[in-house]
Parts: C-alpha cells; sequence; structure tokens
C-alpha cells in the first residue's frame, strides 16, 4: 500500500453501521469505531451509498472559548488513477476559531465528536480521478487556516515532499457502509 511509506500515521478503521439515522447512530456508536484512536489527528468514520457520513478525530482538548472548525462544505477530491498507484482520497480542512496558532503535537487528547458531511459537492483539484463511493476513502485532515489545497497536493503526491510532510496533517479512513 502506497501509503506505508509516509513516516506518519496512516490508518484505516471502520464498522459497519446503517445510516438510516446517520446523527444519532453515529454518536452511538462513536465510542465503538473509535476507541482505538490515539495519535493526533487520527480519524476514522463512515459513509453511505447517499453519500452522507460522519467522521471522529483524536485532538487535543482546547482552552475555553474555543473550538475546531471542520470546513464540510469544501471537501476535495484527491483521487488518483494514473495507470500505476490508484489512490481514493479527500481532503477535509480544519481550522482553531477563538485560539491563534495552538500547538496540536501533544499525544494526549480526546476524540473529538462525530462531525457531519456529505460527499455531493467535491471539489475537484486538476488531474484527479472521479472519487470511487464503492469503496473505502482515505481520509486526509489538514490542519490549515488559510486552506491552502495547493500545499495538501504536494504533501500527499509530490515524493520530495514525503518525508517532509507537516505535523498539521494526518490521515484516516471512511468505510463504505
Amino acid at each position: 500500500m502506497k501509503l506505508k511509506k509516509f513516516s506518519i500515521l496512516c490508518l484505516l478503521l471502520g464498522s459497519f453501521i446503517s445510516f438510516t439515522s446517520c446523527e444519532n447512530e453515529a454518536a452511538e456508536n462513536e465510542t465503538i469505531t473509535t476507541k482505538s484512536l490515539t495519535k493526533v489527528y487520527e480519524s476514522t468514520g463512515e459513509y453511505n451509498s447517499n453519500l452522507d457520513g460522519w467522521f471522529s478525530v483524536y485532538l487535543p482538548d482546547l482552552p475555553a472559548g474555543s473550538n475546531y472548525k471542520f470546513y464540510t462544505d469544501q471537501i476535495y477530491n484527491l483521487s488518483r488513477n494514473d495507470g500505476v498507484t490508484t489512490e481514493n482520497a479527500i481532503v477535509i480542512f480544519m481550522e482553531i476559531e477563538g485560539i491563534d496558532d495552538y500547538n496540536l503535537t501533544e499525544e494526549r487528547g480526546v476524540v473529538q465528536p462525530a462531525v457531519q458531511f456529505n460527499l455531493n459537492n467535491l471539489i475537484d483539484v486538476s488531474g484527479n480521478a472521479p472519487l470511487d463511493t464503492s469503496k473505502d476513502i482515505t481520509l486526509i485532515i489538514a490542519h490549515d487556516d488559510e486552506l491552502d489545497i495547493s500545499w495538501v497536493v504536494d504533501s500527499y503526491f509530490n515524493s520530495s515532499f514525503r518525508l517532509k510532510i507537516p505535523a498539521k496533517i494526518g490521515f484516516g479512513g471512511l468505510k463504505k457502509v
């Protein structure tokens, strides 16, 4: 698997949950599917045939008055199929509101509540392949207040950047259910 070449965490997890009521079931089953998340930016989640889903991310607690913001209305498709490599990946940006550039490199943390999303309106990145919604998807969480997709593309695909990926990016998986 190509992701094993990265020196950062790559984790594909999930369990099988029906999405008849995505929000309620995500909250009920969150502890079942996320209890093994232990690294900052590590994530796991699921999506259904309607492309509705949820994910949880392992992040440190923040000081009072600040919170995490996930840009689920701006999800980027980073899928590739160049005949040699097949990638089925999306990027969701996050930032922290209410506090300046908070250091998230600590290993302590808690699993954040499930974040809801929909994959119907993906933003395509130049040169990418269509997202295969019949398979599991690699979820890339990018902590970047500027939402710089070119930085993520360089970090993820450009071999000269592979060993230099900043600590502000993490991988997880979305299980197709």
